[in-house]
């Protein structure tokens, strides 16, 4: 397991209290298994709908948070920290996935330079 995982399992872990209040669930982070160059169309089509269905339940979890920080009742200050650290850990996914998608997009070039010149 490498830094950035168990980076990301101990945060996960640090905002399961904050997960829980007032319906506010965490979303879960989507994997990125294969390398860029391992992928074919249709997985990385998979992998952007991953993105995009993270991106719509964090939206919905920081809407929550949002709510539970505007009250300033109980537990406010700990439901601002869950959602810069959902901030920062979106950051990450999309860092991670935007380096996935420049590793698919010049293994596709790679790929369709092999086919036209083997056609040739």
């Amino acid at each position: 397991m490498g830094y950035r995982s168990l980076f990301i399992s101990v945060l996960s872990l640090c905002l399961a209290p904050f997960a829980l209040a007032e319906d506010c669930t965490i979303p879960e982070r989507p994997v990125f298994s294969l390398a860029g160059e391992e992928l074919d169309t249709q997985g990385y089509n998979d992998l952007t709908a991953q993105l995009i269905a993270y991106e719509a339940d964090g939206q919905d979890y920081r809407d929550c948070l949002d709510v539970l920080i505007s009250a300033r009742e109980d537990g406010w200050v700990e439901a601002l920290d869950a959602f810069n650290a959902s901030s920062r850990l979106q950051a990450e996914v999309y860092q991670e996935y935007a380096e996935i998608s420049d590793q698919f997009m010049l293994a596709s070039e790679e790929r369709a330079t092999a086919a036209k010149t083997a056609g040739e």
